[in-house]
């Protein structure tokens, strides 16, 4: 709560109010999610997607962090593949 501005010393009566707010609003969304997902067998993105359309701001976010999570992957394998490239040449020297 200090990166909000509150004080360094924030009151834990405060924090446990929040963090019991965000736990009550998570599960609200998760349950949501999965009445929209019905009876297939597991939630999708999508789901989730639906469940918040109606907040862009939130819908926004989601869609950044599915961003930034294909770049990552993309680095992860481009880091492979040039380890593996380096170890080839370590082998055949």
């Amino acid at each position: 709560m200090y990166g909000f501005g509150d004080s360094l010393d924030t009151n834990m009566d405060s924090a446990k109010l929040l963090e019991e707010i965000l736990i009550d609003y998570i599960n609200n969304i998760c349950v949501q999610t999965a009445l929209v997902a019905g009876r297939r067998s597991k939630v999708t993105v999508d789901d989730f997607k639906f469940c918040l359309r109606k907040d862009p701001k939130k819908l926004a976010r989601i869609e950044e962090l599915i961003s930034a999570n294909k770049e990552i992957e993309n680095a992860r394998k481009m880091f492979k593949e040039d380890d593996g490239l380096e170890n080839d040449d370590k082998k055949r020297k």
